[in-house]
């Protein structure tokens, strides 16, 4: 295992490179969240933006903290299930809140049919 030198170059791309991890991460789930509530292509668009911009900003943080392999992965699986848990999320709250209002009486079984087409059946369980 070969030690670098941290040079003050990359100590600053790191810190750089760390600030645009979370200001990407943080807009990527602001527009993604965005998407769902409204049916528009902008605002998906924008989230997958700023997800390449995350992608990117790790990229260049493991290149200037010169990170072995094994820490090249845990980015990458970190990057998968930052991709792939908004969507589990979404999925989980809104059945929650379709089951919540029709143990309530609060829809008819028509709106129940409609808020759960997309979603699989999220009164009966089934996915």
């Amino acid at each position: 295992m070969i030690i670098e030198k941290l040079t003050a170059d990359a100590l600053f791309v790191a810190g750089f490179s760390g600030a645009g991890v979370v200001i990407f991460g943080g807009l990527y789930a602001l527009f993604l969240a965005l998407s769902f509530i409204k049916t528009g292509f902008r605002d998906r668009f924008l989230a997958y933006v700023n997800y390449l911009a995350l992608c990117f900003a790790f990229y260049h943080l493991a290149n200037a903290l010169y990170l072995d392999f094994i820490w090249q992965l845990i980015i990458l699986l970190l990057l998968v299930a930052y991709l792939i848990s908004p969507h589990l999320i979404w999925k989980l709250t809104h059945a929650t809140h379709v089951q919540i209002q029709a143990e309530e009486n609060l829809l008819s079984s028509d709106e129940i049919r409609a808020l759960t087409v997309n979603y699989g059946s999220a009164i009966s369980g089934k996915t």
